[in-house]
């Protein structure tokens, strides 16, 4: 119960990916800024698997939490200046070169669609969320690709991970998301 406080799921968790992009660098650049400019490079190891850090950063261990708050206001920056900036650049290039499209998405489609990019392989309708490779890193990235797939200019979609975090398998998903837009539909909202 105590994982599923509204400022874990709701403020926390939308940063869980951008967290994960961004602790090496906000990592470095707070050694950098601690250390009188000295550079911390973590690339002058030798790494054992080429997506890990060789090496941790090296701080003090009451410094770690610096870091990670640094990490998590970093990413709520990213969040709230530079996605929304490059999804408009991004829909604007998309208008320019293929013109306005506010066709029908079907949503099961739209969803295992969605599932299938974020994992590597096809989802069945049956699926629990965890058979997916969804667990709670990945229901907060799922729920901005669906606000973005099912929204027109006409009629926003705000699916939140809240919202998605009741479902346990890919069909529970669709009624979800057929739940929120119908009630979209039905308030304007």
């Amino acid at each position: 119960s105590i994982l599923r406080t509204s400022f874990l799921v709701d403020i926390i968790a939308p940063h869980s990916y951008n967290c994960f992009l961004f602790h090496q660098v906000v990592g470095q650049w707070y050694y950098a800024a601690t250390r009188e400019g000295h550079w911390w490079n973590w690339w002058r190891y030798r790494k054992a698997m080429y997506w890990f850090s060789p090496q941790p950063c090296p701080v003090e261990w009451y410094e770690y939490f610096y870091v990670v708050g640094l990490t998590v206001a970093f990413s709520a920056l990213m969040n709230n200046t530079a996605q929304p900036f490059m999804s408009v650049l991004l829909e604007f290039f998309n208008v320019l070169i293929f013109g306005e499209n506010e066709l029908e998405v079907d949503m099961e489609e739209a969803l295992l669609e969605a599932i299938e990019d974020m994992t590597g392989f096809a989802p069945e309708m049956d699926w629990g969320l965890d058979q997916c490779g969804l667990s709670s890193v990945g229901l907060p990235l799922l729920a901005a690709r669906l606000s973005k797939a099912f929204s027109t200019k006409t009629a926003p979609l705000n699916i939140t991970t809240a919202s998605l975090s009741h479902a346990r398998t890919v069909q529970d998903l669709v009624g979800v998301v057929e739940e929120i837009r119908q009630k979209s539909d039905e308030e304007g909202i």
